[in-house]
């Protein structure tokens, strides 16, 4: 089941004694095992009423003496495991037992960093008696709505669209966001965040700041490009470093275009692309700018910048400079 759906569980006679919570959401995660300690575990007991093991010492004897007696004063006793899907756990005949045998005095949390191996017997066993959580990374809609949220409990205001580039500039990684999003909320005594905002106080990566740059070169917003390279260059990025990530986005443009009229799905283009959600919707909207030919100048025009700098017939940061322009300049 989905995580949100599990949330509803917490609390009610409907949980059962067992869960797994599987999936590359460590934040979400993190967040409903917390809901479940405040739930079922008394704050004054939680040195006695709850037991937390890693990938080391989750093993079948360290956990058994913790399910043995009963909570002291808590309504359940709770062992957390935090295990990586190979671990030696999933194949114990002795855990599935305690697993199978658990009631509503306790409640075992099995905490995977990815998916478990279902093709492992115990696995089935273990998930024929448990609550099955998945924790995914969220869709770019429930992302950008998530930013507007975490602002909105910082007591600040942002758009859609603003909060979708500073995703573009921070990452996807919902640990990452929080703390860039505080930062950000903290650092102006407006109630509305800007683009401005976000721009002085997130540290400008090639990678990510490379992605609005070709956004603006797509759109041939000559100022708002140039504006992204002086950011860039301003950061410490390497100009020649900047020309070659320019020239990888462009060649990931041209393999979409030609998936795209291959007649691929946006499923079989993500797998051949080795794309997330997120970032095959930003290429999908950049290559809108572009035909295979005009991606294929464009490329063109970065090769030969490229040869000018290492034949020493051109310094690399005015000759990234005048690509860029250049490139928003050509023809569609």
């Amino acid at each position: 089941m989905d995580y949100k759906d599990y949330i509803k569980l917490i609390g009610s006679a409907d949980i059962k004694p067992v869960c797994v919570l599987s999936g590359d959401e460590e934040y979400v995660k993190n967040t409903v095992i917390e809901r479940l300690k405040k739930a079922y575990v008394e704050p004054s007991m939680l040195d006695f009423d709850l037991s937390v093991f890693d990938d080391a010492t989750a093993t079948y004897d360290s956990i058994l003496p913790c399910l043995s007696a009963p909570a002291f004063m808590s309504e359940r006793k709770l062992v957390l495991l935090n295990v990586k899907p190979d671990n030696a756990i999933f194949k114990d005949e002795g855990f599935v037992k305690l697993c199978e045998e658990a009631d509503e005095t306790v409640l075992i949390i099995i905490a995977v960093s990815g998916k478990t191996d279902k093709r492992l017997g115990c696995v089935k066993k273990i998930e024929a008696v448990a609550d099955l959580v998945s924790f995914d990374k969220p869709e770019k809609a429930d992302l950008i709505k998530w930013v507007v949220r975490e602002f909105k409990n910082n007591g600040k205001r942002i758009t859609p669209s603003d909060a979708e580039y500073l995703i573009s500039m921070a990452g996807e990684d919902l640990f990452s966001l929080q703390n860039e999003v505080g930062k950000v909320a903290s650092s102006t005594e407006e109630d509305a965040v800007t683009r401005n905002d976000i721009d002085e106080m997130i540290a400008h990566t090639p990678e990510h700041g490379v992605f609005a740059l070709v956004d603006a070169v797509a759109a041939k917003k000559t100022a708002e490009a140039y504006r992204q390279t002086a950011l860039l260059l301003n950061d410490g990025s390497e100009a020649f470093q900047l020309l070659a990530l320019v020239e990888r986005q462009l060649q990931l443009i041209l393999r979409y275009l030609g998936c795209n009229q291959s007649g691929m799905s946006q499923k079989e283009t993500m797998e051949k692309l080795a794309l997330k959600p997120f970032v095959y919707d930003k290429v999908k909207r950049q290559a809108a700018n572009f035909t295979v030919g005009s991606c294929k100048d464009a490329l063109s025009m970065c090769l030969e910048v490229d040869r000018q700098v290492k034949t020493g017939r051109a310094e690399a940061r005015s000759a990234f400079e005048m690509l860029i322009v250049k490139l928003c300049e050509a023809k569609k």
